[in-house]
């Protein structure tokens, strides 16, 4: 029995694994951002950040 990754079970079953290219810093908390490019990723961080904080920009 071959033993692989996290990856190759994902692409075994059918179903994609979460991806998250990039973080950020916001206060004292790291924030995993979630998304297939570095970019994708930090906007959906600061989208996460702007929500919380009240924030439009």
């Amino acid at each position: 029995m071959r033993s692989g990754g996290s990856s190759d079970l994902a692409a075994w079953s059918g179903h994609r694994s979460p991806n998250y290219a990039d973080f950020v810093i916001f206060g004292n908390v790291i924030l995993l951002c979630q998304g297939d490019e570095p970019e994708q990723s930090i906007n959906t961080c600061y989208e996460l950040i702007n929500a919380v904080s009240g924030s439009d920009g």
